[in-house]
Protein backbone atom coordinates (compact mmCIF):
# COMPACT_ATOMS: atom_id res chain seq x y z
CA UNK A 1 0.00 0.00 0.00
CA UNK A 2 1.31 3.42 -0.97
CA UNK A 3 0.60 5.86 2.35
CA UNK A 4 1.89 8.67 0.60
CA UNK A 5 -1.39 9.90 -0.37
CA UNK A 6 -2.80 8.10 2.06
CA UNK A 7 -6.00 9.61 4.54
CA UNK A 8 -4.90 11.53 7.78
CA UNK A 9 -0.52 10.95 6.78
CA UNK A 10 1.85 13.44 8.64
CA UNK A 11 2.73 16.19 6.72
CA UNK A 12 5.69 18.72 6.97
CA UNK A 13 4.55 22.04 8.88
CA UNK A 14 5.34 25.01 6.83
CA UNK A 15 4.69 27.46 9.90
CA UNK A 16 6.96 25.74 12.73
CA UNK A 17 10.60 27.75 12.08
CA UNK A 18 8.10 30.98 12.31
CA UNK A 19 6.84 29.91 15.81
CA UNK A 20 10.01 28.03 17.49
CA UNK A 21 12.27 31.48 17.21
CA UNK A 22 9.94 34.67 17.85
CA UNK A 23 9.16 35.10 14.34
CA UNK A 24 5.27 34.73 14.28
CA UNK A 25 2.88 36.95 13.55
CA UNK A 26 -0.42 37.24 14.50
CA UNK A 27 -3.69 38.97 14.34
CA UNK A 28 -3.57 39.74 17.66
CA UNK A 29 -0.27 41.32 17.65
CA UNK A 30 -1.48 43.76 14.97
CA UNK A 31 -4.87 44.57 17.18
CA UNK A 32 -2.94 45.58 20.05
CA UNK A 33 -0.48 47.83 18.07
CA UNK A 34 -3.76 50.12 16.73
CA UNK A 35 -5.63 50.21 20.48
CA UNK A 36 -8.29 48.13 18.46
CA UNK A 37 -11.25 47.40 20.63
CA UNK A 38 -11.80 43.56 21.66
CA UNK A 39 -14.71 41.46 21.39
CA UNK A 40 -16.65 38.85 23.27
CA UNK A 41 -19.44 36.97 22.49
CA UNK A 42 -21.75 35.71 25.18
CA UNK A 43 -23.22 32.10 24.30
CA UNK A 44 -26.11 29.63 25.99
CA UNK A 45 -24.74 27.23 27.81
CA UNK A 46 -27.82 25.03 27.49
CA UNK A 47 -29.04 23.31 24.27
CA UNK A 48 -32.57 24.44 24.63
CA UNK A 49 -34.05 27.41 27.18
CA UNK A 50 -35.56 30.58 27.61
CA UNK A 51 -33.71 33.32 28.85
CA UNK A 52 -34.21 37.54 29.61
CA UNK A 53 -31.71 39.93 31.33
CA UNK A 54 -31.61 41.28 34.08
CA UNK A 55 -28.66 43.72 34.49
CA UNK A 56 -28.08 45.27 30.63
CA UNK A 57 -27.53 49.14 31.66
CA UNK A 58 -25.30 48.02 34.97
CA UNK A 59 -23.04 45.66 32.44
CA UNK A 60 -23.18 48.30 29.58
CA UNK A 61 -22.02 51.01 32.43
CA UNK A 62 -18.97 49.10 33.36
CA UNK A 63 -15.15 50.74 33.07
CA UNK A 64 -13.75 50.27 29.37
CA UNK A 65 -17.44 48.61 27.96
CA UNK A 66 -18.29 50.18 24.67
CA UNK A 67 -20.99 48.40 23.68
CA UNK A 68 -23.50 45.33 24.84
CA UNK A 69 -25.48 44.26 21.82
CA UNK A 70 -28.65 41.81 22.56
CA UNK A 71 -31.49 40.46 19.57
CA UNK A 72 -33.50 43.74 20.48
CA UNK A 73 -30.52 46.36 19.39
CA UNK A 74 -30.21 44.12 16.59
CA UNK A 75 -33.90 43.76 15.76
CA UNK A 76 -33.65 46.26 12.24
CA UNK A 77 -30.50 43.92 10.54
CA UNK A 78 -32.53 40.89 9.16
CA UNK A 79 -31.94 37.49 9.48
CA UNK A 80 -28.48 35.32 8.40
CA UNK A 81 -28.84 34.62 5.01
CA UNK A 82 -29.29 31.21 3.53
CA UNK A 83 -26.96 30.70 0.98
CA UNK A 84 -27.80 27.59 -0.45
CA UNK A 85 -30.85 26.62 -1.91
CA UNK A 86 -31.74 23.12 -2.32
CA UNK A 87 -34.78 21.82 -4.35
CA UNK A 88 -37.35 20.12 -2.24
CA UNK A 89 -40.71 17.94 -2.50
CA UNK A 90 -44.12 18.39 -0.86
CA UNK A 91 -43.75 22.41 0.14
CA UNK A 92 -42.99 24.77 -2.60
CA UNK A 93 -39.61 25.85 -1.45
CA UNK A 94 -36.83 25.09 1.05
CA UNK A 95 -38.05 26.30 4.59
CA UNK A 96 -35.46 29.17 5.63
CA UNK A 97 -35.71 29.04 9.88
CA UNK A 98 -35.18 33.39 9.65
CA UNK A 99 -32.07 32.43 12.35
CA UNK A 100 -31.20 35.87 14.05
CA UNK A 101 -27.89 37.07 14.54
CA UNK A 102 -27.74 37.40 17.93
CA UNK A 103 -30.78 34.80 20.08
CA UNK A 104 -34.04 36.43 20.78
CA UNK A 105 -35.06 35.01 24.06
CA UNK A 106 -34.61 31.30 23.33
CA UNK A 107 -31.69 29.37 22.49
CA UNK A 108 -31.79 26.86 20.23
CA UNK A 109 -28.45 25.01 20.66
CA UNK A 110 -25.40 25.01 22.89
CA UNK A 111 -23.31 28.05 22.22
CA UNK A 112 -25.94 29.75 20.65
CA UNK A 113 -25.14 33.63 20.79
CA UNK A 114 -27.16 35.56 22.96
CA UNK A 115 -24.94 38.96 23.70
CA UNK A 116 -22.08 40.85 22.11
CA UNK A 117 -19.73 42.69 24.22
CA UNK A 118 -16.96 44.81 22.94
CA UNK A 119 -14.21 46.54 25.38
CA UNK A 120 -11.25 48.42 25.71
CA UNK A 121 -9.28 44.98 26.68
CA UNK A 122 -10.26 41.25 26.13
CA UNK A 123 -10.48 41.01 29.64
CA UNK A 124 -12.42 44.18 30.37
CA UNK A 125 -14.91 42.15 28.16
CA UNK A 126 -14.68 38.71 29.45
CA UNK A 127 -15.50 40.45 33.30
CA UNK A 128 -18.48 41.89 31.58
CA UNK A 129 -19.69 39.13 30.27
CA UNK A 130 -19.62 37.26 33.40
CA UNK A 131 -20.94 40.11 35.34
CA UNK A 132 -24.12 39.87 32.97
CA UNK A 133 -27.01 38.55 34.89
CA UNK A 134 -29.25 35.78 32.95
CA UNK A 135 -32.42 33.97 33.94
CA UNK A 136 -32.03 30.74 32.21
CA UNK A 137 -35.07 29.02 31.83
CA UNK A 138 -33.84 25.23 30.65
CA UNK A 139 -36.62 23.70 28.35
CA UNK A 140 -36.31 19.55 27.14
CA UNK A 141 -34.18 19.36 24.21
CA UNK A 142 -32.34 16.18 22.35
CA UNK A 143 -29.17 15.71 20.85
CA UNK A 144 -29.54 13.03 17.76
CA UNK A 145 -31.18 13.05 14.91
CA UNK A 146 -33.45 10.08 14.73
CA UNK A 147 -35.10 11.37 18.54
CA UNK A 148 -35.77 14.53 16.91
CA UNK A 149 -37.57 13.27 14.28
CA UNK A 150 -39.44 11.19 16.48
CA UNK A 151 -43.37 12.13 16.73
CA UNK A 152 -43.71 13.97 20.22
CA UNK A 153 -40.20 15.53 19.92
CA UNK A 154 -39.65 18.83 21.03
CA UNK A 155 -39.40 21.62 18.34
CA UNK A 156 -36.48 23.44 17.16
CA UNK A 157 -38.81 25.86 15.49
CA UNK A 158 -42.37 26.31 16.73
CA UNK A 159 -43.42 26.84 13.40
CA UNK A 160 -41.66 24.18 11.89
CA UNK A 161 -43.35 20.72 12.79
CA UNK A 162 -41.45 17.18 12.63
CA UNK A 163 -37.89 19.03 13.18
CA UNK A 164 -37.20 18.08 9.26
CA UNK A 165 -35.54 21.15 7.38
CA UNK A 166 -36.34 20.25 3.92
CA UNK A 167 -36.80 16.54 1.71
CA UNK A 168 -35.50 16.86 -1.41
CA UNK A 169 -35.33 13.58 -4.04
CA UNK A 170 -32.56 12.90 -7.00
CA UNK A 171 -33.08 10.51 -9.65
CA UNK A 172 -36.04 8.31 -10.04
CA UNK A 173 -37.59 6.92 -7.22
CA UNK A 174 -39.69 4.64 -8.99
CA UNK A 175 -37.29 2.46 -10.86
CA UNK A 176 -35.08 2.32 -7.70
CA UNK A 177 -37.96 0.92 -5.80
CA UNK A 178 -38.18 -1.70 -8.85
CA UNK A 179 -34.38 -2.53 -8.53
CA UNK A 180 -34.62 -3.27 -4.67
CA UNK A 181 -38.14 -5.24 -5.23
CA UNK A 182 -36.47 -7.36 -8.04
CA UNK A 183 -33.15 -7.88 -6.25
CA UNK A 184 -32.10 -11.56 -5.01
CA UNK A 185 -30.68 -10.05 -1.75
CA UNK A 186 -31.12 -6.30 -0.36
CA UNK A 187 -28.29 -5.45 2.25
CA UNK A 188 -29.37 -2.66 4.44
CA UNK A 189 -26.34 0.24 6.10
CA UNK A 190 -27.14 2.82 8.39
CA UNK A 191 -24.89 5.60 8.00
CA UNK A 192 -23.44 8.57 10.36
CA UNK A 193 -22.17 11.14 9.08
CA UNK A 194 -20.10 12.56 12.50
CA UNK A 195 -18.66 15.86 10.60
CA UNK A 196 -20.45 17.52 7.80
CA UNK A 197 -18.74 21.23 8.88
CA UNK A 198 -15.35 22.10 8.42
CA UNK A 199 -15.66 25.40 9.28
CA UNK A 200 -13.43 24.33 12.65
CA UNK A 201 -10.85 22.93 10.97
CA UNK A 202 -7.49 24.73 10.30
CA UNK A 203 -6.96 25.08 6.12
CA UNK A 204 -4.31 23.89 4.57
CA UNK A 205 -4.83 25.18 1.28
CA UNK A 206 -7.33 27.82 -1.08
CA UNK A 207 -9.34 26.71 -4.25
CA UNK A 208 -9.63 30.09 -6.31
CA UNK A 209 -12.75 29.37 -8.38
CA UNK A 210 -14.64 30.60 -11.36
CA UNK A 211 -18.04 32.66 -11.41
CA UNK A 212 -19.48 29.51 -12.72
CA UNK A 213 -18.23 27.30 -10.21
CA UNK A 214 -19.94 29.90 -7.03
CA UNK A 215 -22.80 30.17 -8.51
CA UNK A 216 -23.11 26.44 -8.93
CA UNK A 217 -21.89 26.23 -5.06
CA UNK A 218 -24.81 28.33 -4.12
CA UNK A 219 -27.39 26.47 -5.92
CA UNK A 220 -26.09 23.42 -3.33
CA UNK A 221 -24.28 21.45 -6.45
CA UNK A 222 -20.69 19.79 -5.69
CA UNK A 223 -17.70 21.43 -6.68
CA UNK A 224 -15.91 20.00 -9.94
CA UNK A 225 -12.15 20.24 -10.89
CA UNK A 226 -13.29 22.76 -14.38
CA UNK A 227 -14.32 25.09 -11.48
CA UNK A 228 -10.88 25.63 -9.47
CA UNK A 229 -8.89 28.12 -11.79
CA UNK A 230 -5.87 28.55 -9.06
CA UNK A 231 -5.01 26.44 -6.08
CA UNK A 232 -2.49 27.64 -3.26
CA UNK A 233 -1.12 25.98 -0.53
CA UNK A 234 0.13 21.96 -0.05
CA UNK A 235 -2.68 19.85 1.42
CA UNK A 236 -3.11 16.22 1.45
CA UNK A 237 -6.38 14.20 0.68
CA UNK A 238 -8.87 14.94 3.39
CA UNK A 239 -7.33 18.08 4.60
CA UNK A 240 -9.50 21.58 5.02
CA UNK A 241 -9.11 24.30 2.25
CA UNK A 242 -11.15 27.32 1.44
CA UNK A 243 -12.41 27.87 -1.41
CA UNK A 244 -12.40 31.88 -2.93
CA UNK A 245 -14.33 33.37 -5.52
CA UNK A 246 -12.89 35.34 -8.85
CA UNK A 247 -13.10 38.98 -6.33
CA UNK A 248 -11.14 36.63 -3.66
CA UNK A 249 -13.80 36.71 -0.74
CA UNK A 250 -14.14 33.24 1.01
CA UNK A 251 -17.32 31.71 -0.02
CA UNK A 252 -16.47 28.16 2.18
CA UNK A 253 -14.63 25.53 3.29
CA UNK A 254 -14.44 21.72 2.47
CA UNK A 255 -12.50 18.23 2.28
CA UNK A 256 -11.14 18.00 -0.96
CA UNK A 257 -10.29 14.60 -2.49
CA UNK A 258 -7.30 14.87 -4.19
CA UNK A 259 -3.99 16.39 -2.57
CA UNK A 260 -2.66 19.26 -3.57
CA UNK A 261 -0.17 17.84 -6.20
CA UNK A 262 -2.61 15.46 -8.21
CA UNK A 263 -5.20 18.40 -8.02
CA UNK A 264 -2.80 20.61 -9.91
CA UNK A 265 -2.87 17.99 -12.71
CA UNK A 266 -6.51 17.77 -12.87
CA UNK A 267 -6.94 21.30 -13.64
Amino acid sequence: MNMKFGHAQPFTRLEDPALLTGAGRFVADAAAAVGAAAAFMVRSPYAHAAFAFANLDAVRARPGVRLVLTAEDMAGTGAMPLGAVVPVVGEDHMWNPQRPILAAGIARHVGDGIAFIVADTLDAARDAAEALEIDWEPREAVADMESALADGAPAVWPQRAGNAAFTSEIGDAAAVDQAFASAARVVRVRLVNNRVVTNYLEPRGVLHLDAGAVAALHRGASLLPAGVSRIEGAFERGDAVLMRGPDGAEIGRGLVAYDSDHAERII
